[in-house]
């Protein structure tokens, strides 16, 4: 009787290693395709990659003021 229960929790136990390696590569998945979708839409190419991992869109972008800079050398 023993042995049957114990083989009986062992393929319990498969089966929910099984949905939570699913499961997380499931997420991993959808990770991928959403930053995926974003550096797409942000671009693309490096310019695409720093502006998602910055958290910057197309809209902020647009919509920055103008920074003026006034760099003097003193010989």
């Amino acid at each position: 009787m023993r042995r049957c229960e114990n083989m009986r929790k062992q393929k319990k136990k498969k089966k929910n290693g099984r949905k939570i390696m699913l499961l997380i590569l499931l997420i991993i998945i959808a990770l991928g395709i959403f930053f995926g979708y974003s550096i797409h839409k942000n671009g693309g190419g490096l310019q695409g990659i720093l502006a998602t991992v910055l958290g910057q869109d197309i809209e902020k972008l647009e919509n920055l003021d103008t920074i003026n800079i006034l760099v003097l050398r003193c010989e």
